[in-house]
């Protein structure tokens, strides 16, 4: 975890609570637990989000139908190409 962000958050329970003297250490770790929460609630949500995103799109085929790749050689139901 970043200690630059536990840090800011730490100053700011300070400035909340009226900035008590020697309570430097637990607002330190008051703020890590509060960030860590918010890293554990972040994480699911991030998931569930790209879960929601709809599929990329398949290849676009374009002309005959392909069996294994190859066109249909027209008319005939038969792969072009030779022996499969």
């Amino acid at each position: 975890m970043d200690e630059e962000r536990i840090r800011r958050r730490a100053h700011e329970i300070w400035e909340r609570e009226g900035c008590p003297e020697g309570r430097g250490d637990a607002h330190w770790e008051q703020a890590r637990r509060e960030l860590e929460g918010e890293e554990e609630v972040a994480a699911p949500a991030a998931l569930d989000a790209a879960a929601a995103q709809p599929p990329a799109p398949g290849p676009v085929v374009r002309g005959k139908t392909t069996v294994r790749g190859r066109k249909k050689a027209p008319g005939s139901g038969e792969e072009s190409g030779g022996a499969a």
